[in-house]
């Protein structure tokens, strides 16, 4: 068997065929798995393996961590992060307002 390396964009999910995989190795990052063989999901972390058995697809999501986790990993960088975002939002509004109103 072959070894195959995947990247997985933001929200992205991935279908594998489990005929032709022994197994599925993380590298980086964090990825919910769930296959045929098995009867729940799993979280798999960088440098972890899980052996896929029986037939069918196996599916795998990339982790997106909650922002309750987020905050309590940085609460700093979290109000920053969405005090940004509420400026750029109330920027464009008011881009918006004054194109139209200019047209």
């Amino acid at each position: 068997m072959s070894t195959q390396e995947l990247a997985l964009g933001n929200g992205a999910m991935l279908k594998l065929n489990t005929a032709n995989l022994a197994a599925v190795r993380v590298r980086s990052g964090q990825v919910w798995l769930t296959h045929p063989g098995g009867p729940e999901d799993h979280m798999q972390k960088a440098g972890e393996s899980m052996p896929l058995k029986g037939e069918g697809t196996a599916i795998i999501t990339e982790y997106q961590r909650i922002l309750l986790e987020l905050y309590r990993k940085d609460p700093a960088a979290v109000r920053q992060e969405i005090a940004r975002r509420a400026r750029r939002a109330r920027s464009e509004g008011i881009r918006a307002f004054f194109a139209r109103r200019f047209r």
